[in-house]
């Protein structure tokens, strides 16, 4: 009986030793590709990060150019006691905007006209034969109808395919007469943060705008701002030809980002977040804020705030695991 339990006992442990040692190392190599598994997760979600941060970077830059157009047109005003409409068109010209910032669709100053300019404003148009020999001898300022002050885009650039803009008073409406006398207290870049439709095809853009004031006039108190000011300088983009391609050559290819308006820097505006910008979007047109284009795979995604002309913008960044 002894030999037998003796037996027994060395065949259970020579059986029992390798089947140990198998157990110890599967729980050791699970052990290992959890830890191998994470600290590639780890490492993917910092560079995942890291690249979300220098995407905001290059971003914000070419927004930054964009509103430095409309600053240089300011700065324009600034250094004349007046800007004809040939010396505008010039400037405009030397931007070289096809090349250089194919995404301005218009840029433009609105005047700001007193009921009692009127007439002589309109008639001072009419005959503004500084760049069209003919003038505009049938100018008027649109909608029709006398208010308590005019504020009526009088240059427009470039011209062809803008001309529907010509005389527009674009304080017709409470709305927009409140936005324009902000930036004429603020002195300070606005957009109104809603799309616009701006092409044919359907394309869609945003505007900003700036006060102009007097040559050489105080600034330093609201009162004196109102009392300098003049018109107002605005620039219209199209979102699509701004955004798309921006990260076409780096190494960030493979990110998706969606452009998120959140309301005014200021506050006071009480507004839901809208979607400008997908840059998985291939038509023109409003973009689709549906998140289950996204699909249901593991994917990264990061939200990174910025400011726009006084506006808090949100970029959404999406990327596969």
């Amino acid at each position: 009986m002894s030999g037998n339990a003796n037996a027994a006992r060395w065949t259970s442990g020579r059986f029992l030793g390798p089947v140990a040692v198998l157990i110890a190392g599967v729980a050791l190599s699970v052990t290992l590709f959890t830890y191998v598994r994470d600290d590639q997760q780890h490492d993917a979600r910092l560079r995942f990060d890291r690249q979300a941060a220098d995407a905001k970077h290059i971003i914000d830059r070419r927004l930054q150019s964009y509103i430095g157009v409309t600053y240089g047109l300011k700065a324009l005003f600034a250094a004349r006691d007046s800007v004809d409409r040939a010396e505008f068109h010039g400037f405009v010209d030397s931007l070289n905007l096809g090349k250089d910032y194919p995404g301005i669709m218009q840029l433009n100053f609105a005047r700001h006209v007193r009921p009692a300019e009127k007439e002589r404003f309109e008639q001072e148009v009419r005959n503004d034969r500084t760049l069209d020999p003919r003038g505009y001898p049938g100018f008027a300022i649109r909608p029709p109808g006398s208010r308590a002050a005019y504020h009526v885009l009088v240059y427009v650039e470039p011209w062809e395919g803008n001309e529907f803009a010509f005389g527009i008073d674009v304080i017709a409406a409470a709305p927009q007469a409140a936005a324009v006398s902000r930036q004429r207290d603020r002195g300070e870049i606005v957009s109104s943060g809603r799309l616009l439709n701006v092409g044919k095809d359907g394309s869609v853009g945003l505007a900003m705008r700036l006060a102009v004031y007097r040559k050489g006039a105080r600034l330093d108190t609201v009162e004196a701002r109102r009392a300098a000011f003049i018109g107002t300088v605005g620039a219209g983009f199209n979102v699509r030809k701004v955004m798309a391609g921006v990260l076409d050559e780096t190494t960030m290819t493979s990110m998706r980002y969606r452009l998120y308006d959140a309301g005014p820097v200021a506050g006071g505006e009480n507004v839901p977040r809208s979607l400008l910008f997908d840059s998985a979007q291939t038509a023109p047109g409003m973009p689709l804020d549906d998140f289950r284009l996204l699909g249901d795979a593991p994917r990264f995604d990061a939200v990174v705030p910025l400011e726009f002309a006084g506006r808090h913008w949100d970029l959404h960044f999406i990327a596969p695991q």
